[in-house]
């Protein structure tokens, strides 16, 4: 320890020995340490060149019209009230004759993860809603399209006319594969867990108005 101090204690010019020299490194923290801590740990591992991309899907059948459930769907400011992981969203920007969303923020949460995202989205009405936010630091590749097609003609026994199947599709690939196996537990589940939101979702609104 003598030795690592000496040059230190040779080359100061403040008059003060113990200032200058006796203070242990380990005690000098740098500012943004705390701040950067968790980014770091997360982002320490090089970005993959070429990441893979996987997709999870789920499926419902529903007693709804297309319409009626489309409009859950596209309605993309209330998701942080009834979907899990979303944490906070809010449309951007829509369309200037159709009014339906182009751009939306959201802010997803799930151990680690808890990212602000800006989507592109896409809305055919009444069976498509696509939010694509792809390259945003985290994932190489996000998107998450949501599609309704009527039951009838496609051999659905529901016995209602006016059903109407949901399909949920997520492809994603992380940046960092570091993000992909600490998730590896969460993300497999995540389509299905939103589907079941979703039913419970469009049941609350359509059946009370229904009740009406």
């Amino acid at each position: 320890m003598r030795s690592l101090l000496r040059p230190l204690v040779r080359h100061c010019h403040c008059g003060s020995v113990w200032s200058c020299a006796a203070k242990p490194i380990n005690a000098i923290r740098l500012p943004s340490q705390q701040q950067q801590q968790r980014r770091t740990f997360l982002t320490g591992l090089p970005l993959s060149s070429n990441p893979s991309t996987q997709s999870i899907s789920a499926t419902r059948t529903l007693p709804y019209t297309p319409t009626a459930l489309y409009k859950i769907i596209s309605d993309i400011d209330a998701y942080s009230s009834f979907l899990p992981y979303v944490l906070d969203s809010k449309v951007v920007e829509r369309h200037p004759i159709t009014s339906s969303p182009t751009y939306a923020d959201l802010r997803i949460g799930f151990t680690p993860i808890d990212e602000n995202f800006r989507s592109k989205v896409t809305c055919v009405e009444p069976s498509v809603v696509e939010a694509d936010a792809s390259g945003n630091g985290v994932f190489e590749t996000l998107k998450t399209r949501w599609e309704i097609h009527p039951t009838a003609g496609l051999g659905v026994p529901t016995g209602e006319a006016a059903g109407s199947v949901v399909n949920l599709k997520i492809d994603y690939g992380f940046s960092n594969p570091l993000y992909a196996a600490l998730t590896q537990a969460v993300v497999p589940k995540v389509a299905t867990v939103m589907i079941d939101a979703f039913e419970k979702r469009a049941k609350e609104l359509l059946e009370k108005k229904d009740d009406e």
